[in-house]
């Protein structure tokens, strides 16, 4: 209510009373409050509109469809990059001609369906010269808020988005799409994909090839369903990947029409966005190239690679395992100890490839004449061993042996004629008592004394041949007097660079000028040097020396010193000396680290005593080489040899004797050196005869060669007269 008074006034102007006035206002009252919080509304919400849509950094425009003229947003603007200045001069034939003109067709379409009436609404996105002349994508959506008399808009008003960086990273993704689309349609991998339910849900090309089982069999089916051989070894392992979302491996095997197969298979789980595997994804690898390298490696672990017989590793395992027997059944165990006589003579007049052929025809006539119990045995050279076991009668080892020996009177045939080649053969037998060294020194001594009484025999050991161990333990003290009478030297074997046939390594080997008038190769005496312990005081004079005439030879030449290679034992290689022995032996002569290179076997990597891995980490951590001498022969994993950081594989010479007549091991041959290449080792062949098999290496990519095609080991003097030699590489 609104109370209001007036004054009443009489002719003389007089105030005589008042008139009161009381009038009801609710209704004005109520509709101004309205007024004024509808008028406050739109202020918040208009303030609350430019909040937002400067928080998506949306921009603005309005068009009047019937003048042309389009007020935008600074921020429409700064999408294209023109100052705001620029606003009100902005017509729409304007912003048209900033449109790429690939997208005007389709974008004029939808705004000329909104202006003509049709519709209300467009959204498009389209592409925009910016100011400085890139392209960018702009999501334009508009709506027609005012019309004419005629029906027709007069008024269209819109926002802009910048989508450039979403466009990007959709091109992105479908670029990397179209990637791995054509990865899995080319890879020789076969890739399947299963849902929670193990069902599949997509396949590739190489995957359907592989089965013959179109992609539309495949689409819905869990293996179960599709039939196929170890469904359920398959279920179980995608299932365990969804349950514990980690990523596995497993390998299986199939049998097909060429032969088993293995395969490789790998499992990965596909995440959703909210952390839980949504899918698992499994590619599968054809592995039986790896799988048939892997037993081939395998098998020479424990078979010599020239006849295929057992080497000196499985030898001694089976007679540690027979003399276990023995002593469990109270049978007997025999070793034979077998020697083809005068071999060397073979290999001398006829050269080592008719050896090796001789040996390989022994060996398969002993195979035909041993039980098929016994093992038989090749642990190196001309010698093999024959472990019986189980015997019930020891004079059945003298009988075995016996018939071997009779056997091998005849002749064997040989495209140059016949080969004659007799055998001496030791026997001992044990009843379980003694270790393999035992038996094997025992029926050594027995092989010496028949060789002693004419070869072409069989004896056993007995008490009376304990003087021929004797006489071993004599040569033992004449090997330690040899040092101290200088009776002992160093010969060098030169090893060629087969790319440019130059000298670039020499083999440093111990002789023995015994007084017997007879110059000892290493192998007729580094045994009993090992045995007894000798090898160390040897070594480390043989080390010294080789290192001073490395150093005297580069001092005469007046160039780089060549590198030397000095072979190290695996008694030397676990004595805790070595370093030191090795140290002293460059200090003393001079000669750099890098020129010294340390042979060891296979077999020494293998013994994992703490002191062998110092003094191997050792040698590397002193810049001096590491070189592994008869690569091939025995077991050697590629664990040890990248761990070790071996620099080079000499290749043995059971390989190379047979590059070029036999082409598995041409392969093989091939397969080691692209092994050592990606390992990054060198590799040199030791053994070559001839210039085919230098032919071969060298277009195999083996980098180095030693045999008696280029020389035999030499004194240091006549080695001096072959540096700056260059040899004749076959082609």
């Amino acid at each position: 209510m609104v109370a209001s008074a007036k004054p009443l006034i009489d002719d003389d102007g007089n105030v005589i009373g008042r008139v009161e006035t009381i009038r009801d206002i609710h209704d004005q009252v109520v509709a101004r409050r309205r007024l004024l919080s509808l008028q406050g509304d739109l202020a918040a919400g208009k303030e609350l509109l430019e909040f937002a849509l400067e928080a998506s950094q949306l921009g603005t425009w309005d068009w009047d469809v019937v003048t042309g003229e389009m007020h935008v947003s600074d921020r429409t603007l700064e999408i294209v990059g023109y100052p705001s200045s620029e606003a009100s001069a902005l017509k729409i034939a304007d912003v048209r001609r900033m449109c790429h003109r690939d997208d005007l067709a389709e974008s004029g379409a939808d705004v000329d369906r909104v202006v003509g009436g049709l519709h209300r609404f467009y959204d498009y996105e389209m592409r925009m010269r910016h100011s400085d002349g890139h392209w960018v994508w702009v999501r334009t959506r508009g709506m027609a808020v005012s019309w004419g008399a005629d029906g027709l808009p007069t008024r269209i008003t819109g926002t802009n988005e910048d989508v450039t960086e979403r466009r990007r990273e959709e091109a992105r993704h479908l670029a990397d799409a179209e990637m791995l689309r054509i990865v899995l349609a080319n890879t020789h991998q076969s890739v399947a994909r299963y849902d929670r339910d193990l069902r599949v849900d997509y396949v590739n090309d190489q995957l359907i090839r592989a089965t013959g089982i179109p992609a539309s069999a495949w689409m819905g089916k869990t293996l179960a369903e599709l039939q196929l051989p170890d469904a359920d070894v398959w279920a179980e392992h995608v299932q365990a990947v969804f349950e514990t979302a980690t990523s596995g491996t497993f390998s299986f095997e199939t049998a097909g029409p060429r032969g088993n197969a293995w395969f490789e298979a790998s499992l990965v789980p596909e995440f959703e966005p909210d952390g839980s595997v949504g899918h698992v994804i499994t590619s599968t690898r054809d592995v039986t190239d790896r799988k048939r390298s892997e037993d081939s490696l395998l098998t020479r672990a424990t078979r010599d690679p020239l006849t295929g017989l057992a080497n000196r590793a499985e030898m001694h395992d089976e007679i540690a395992r027979a003399q276990a027997a023995a002593s469990r059944s109270g049978r007997f165990t025999a070793v034979l100890v077998i020697d083809i006589d005068r071999f060397k003579s073979v290999n001398d007049s006829l050269g080592h490839g008719v050896g090796d052929e001789l040996l390989v025809a022994a060996a398969a006539r002993m195979q035909e004449l041993v039980r098929s119990s016994d093992l038989l045995a090749r642990p190196g050279g001309d010698e093999f061993v024959v472990v019986m076991r189980e015997l019930e009668d020891p004079d059945e080892a003298a009988r075995g042996a016996a018939r071997l020996v009779e056997q091998f009177r005849r002749p064997f045939a040989h495209r140059t004629g016949e080969l004659f080649a007799t055998i001496s053969v030791g026997i001992t037998v044990s009843a379980g008592s003694g270790d393999a060294d035992d038996l094997l020194r025992e029926a050594d001594a027995a092989l010496y004394a028949a060789k002693e009484q004419g070869r072409d025999r069989v004896l056993a050991f007995c008490d009376g041949m304990r003087a021929a161990l004797s006489m071993r333990a004599s040569l033992e003290v004449r090997l330690a007097q040899a040092i101290e009478q200088d009776e002992l030297a160093v010969w060098y074997q030169p090893e060629i660079d087969l790319s440019t046939g130059s000298i670039v390594a020499v083999e440093a080997l111990l002789r023995w000028h015994h007084p017997d008038g007879d110059v000892y190769s290493a192998d007729r005496f580094i045994q009993v040097a090992e045995e007894t312990g000798l090898i160390l005081p040897l070594g480390a004079w043989a080390m010294r020396t080789a290192c001073a005439q490395a150093a005297a030879w580069a001092a005469a030449s007046g160039g780089p010193p060549l590198t030397v290679r000095v072979n190290v034992s695996t008694v030397q290689l676990a004595d805790p000396g070595l370093l030191s022995a090795i140290d002293d032996a460059l200090a003393a002569s001079g000669l750099g680290a890098r020129h010294l290179c340390i042979e060891i076997t296979e077999a020494s990597l293998l013994k994992g005593a703490v002191t062998i891995e110092r003094n191997l980490r050792g040698i590397g951590a002193r810049g001096v080489r590491l070189a592994v001498d008869n690569f091939g022969t025995g077991y050697a994993s590629l664990a040890y040899l990248r761990e070790y950081a071996i620099a080079v594989l000499k290749l043995d010479r059971s390989f190379v004797s047979r590059v070029t007549s036999n082409e598995d091991e041409g392969r093989l041959v091939v397969g080691i050196v692209r092994l050592a290449e990606s390992l990054g080792m060198s590799v040199t062949a030791e053994g070559v005869e001839d210039a085919s098999q230098a032919a071969f290496l060298r277009q195999a990519g083996c980098a180095g060669a030693q045999g008696y095609f280029y020389s035999a080991a030499v004194p240091p003097e006549e080695l001096a007269l072959l540096l700056g030699t260059t040899f004749e590489i076959p082609a």
